[in-house]
């Protein structure tokens, strides 16, 4: 695989340079921009942008309707 820059890393997670150079200092963190092994990072620590889920979705919408 060839090397990979930490802006197209970013990219190719979707997220920002300044996230992964946050999530670096975590534990357990991969020290270098290896998109397989920060992909399996950010799953398992389960970082990035919430996503909507169908039950959170209905929550949100029964809370505002109140």
């Amino acid at each position: 695989m060839e090397p990979i820059s930490w802006k197209d890393l970013a990219a190719r997670l979707e997220t920002t340079v300044q996230s992964l150079h946050r999530w670096r200092s975590m534990d357990g963190a991969p020290t270098e921009p290896d998109l397989e092994a920060w992909q399996a990072f950010k799953a398992c620590q389960n970082l990035g942008r919430d996503r909507l889920t169908p039950d959170l979705g209905a929550l949100k919408a029964e809370l505002l309707r109140e």
